[in-house]
Protein backbone atom coordinates (compact mmCIF):
# COMPACT_ATOMS: atom_id res chain seq x y z
CA UNK A 1 0.00 0.00 0.00
CA UNK A 2 1.67 3.58 -0.72
CA UNK A 3 1.77 6.21 1.63
CA UNK A 4 -0.87 9.09 1.11
CA UNK A 5 1.61 11.47 -0.14
CA UNK A 6 3.03 8.93 -2.58
CA UNK A 7 -0.58 8.82 -3.69
CA UNK A 8 -1.16 12.36 -4.14
CA UNK A 9 2.19 12.54 -6.03
CA UNK A 10 1.41 10.14 -8.71
CA UNK A 11 -2.01 11.76 -9.05
CA UNK A 12 -0.51 14.81 -10.06
CA UNK A 13 2.47 13.96 -11.63
CA UNK A 14 -0.77 12.15 -13.98
CA UNK A 15 -2.18 15.41 -14.45
CA UNK A 16 0.30 17.66 -15.24
CA UNK A 17 -1.37 18.43 -18.16
CA UNK A 18 -4.37 19.35 -16.50
CA UNK A 19 -2.72 21.62 -13.80
CA UNK A 20 -0.60 23.80 -16.44
CA UNK A 21 -4.12 23.94 -18.41
CA UNK A 22 -5.79 25.11 -15.12
CA UNK A 23 -2.13 27.67 -14.53
CA UNK A 24 -1.86 28.57 -18.06
CA UNK A 25 -2.58 32.84 -18.71
CA UNK A 26 -1.21 33.02 -14.88
CA UNK A 27 1.31 36.01 -14.27
CA UNK A 28 1.66 34.61 -10.19
CA UNK A 29 0.36 31.65 -8.74
CA UNK A 30 0.36 31.23 -4.42
CA UNK A 31 0.30 27.43 -3.78
CA UNK A 32 -0.75 27.05 -0.46
CA UNK A 33 -0.31 23.66 1.41
CA UNK A 34 -0.09 22.12 5.15
CA UNK A 35 2.34 19.50 5.09
CA UNK A 36 2.81 16.07 7.00
CA UNK A 37 -0.91 14.42 5.40
CA UNK A 38 -0.79 13.78 1.54
CA UNK A 39 -2.47 16.16 -0.75
CA UNK A 40 -0.28 19.20 0.66
CA UNK A 41 3.04 17.02 1.27
CA UNK A 42 2.72 15.14 -2.41
CA UNK A 43 0.87 17.50 -4.90
CA UNK A 44 2.11 21.21 -3.94
CA UNK A 45 5.51 20.27 -5.35
CA UNK A 46 4.26 19.28 -8.13
CA UNK A 47 1.96 22.47 -8.86
CA UNK A 48 4.91 24.22 -8.29
CA UNK A 49 7.03 22.60 -10.69
CA UNK A 50 4.18 23.05 -13.18
CA UNK A 51 4.17 26.44 -12.64
CA UNK A 52 8.17 27.05 -12.85
CA UNK A 53 8.58 24.92 -16.20
CA UNK A 54 5.73 27.36 -17.54
CA UNK A 55 8.15 30.52 -16.13
CA UNK A 56 4.93 31.79 -13.50
CA UNK A 57 6.53 33.42 -10.50
CA UNK A 58 5.38 31.07 -7.98
CA UNK A 59 4.71 31.97 -3.73
CA UNK A 60 4.65 29.17 -1.56
CA UNK A 61 3.02 29.08 1.71
CA UNK A 62 3.84 26.06 3.71
CA UNK A 63 2.33 24.76 7.22
CA UNK A 64 4.25 21.58 9.04
CA UNK A 65 1.70 20.33 11.49
CA UNK A 66 2.22 20.41 15.42
CA UNK A 67 4.50 17.85 16.87
CA UNK A 68 1.79 16.37 18.61
CA UNK A 69 -0.29 15.77 15.28
CA UNK A 70 2.50 14.69 13.54
CA UNK A 71 3.38 11.55 16.23
CA UNK A 72 -0.29 10.83 15.92
CA UNK A 73 -0.02 10.48 12.20
CA UNK A 74 3.26 8.62 12.15
CA UNK A 75 1.62 6.08 14.97
CA UNK A 76 -1.56 5.29 12.67
CA UNK A 77 0.94 5.14 9.60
Amino acid sequence: MQAPTQRWSRAALEDKDRIADALHGADMVFVTAGMGGGTGTGAAPIVAEVARELGILTVAVVTRPLASREKATQHRR
